[in-house]
């Protein structure tokens, strides 16, 4: 196995694990369809 593999592979298995930085959730509006009318109401 070249060093340079072996150097590699050695990195790999003794290196810190990476942490991702923290995110909060985005807010994120949403639409809802609103009923419709076939027929005006009967009283106002």
């Amino acid at each position: 196995m070249p060093f340079s593999a072996l150097s590699r592979l050695v990195h790999r298995l003794f290196r810190a694990p990476t942490t991702r930085p923290i995110t909060r959730a985005s807010f994120k509006p949403t639409l809802e369809a609103l009923d419709q009318r076939a027929m005006p109401a009967l009283f106002t």
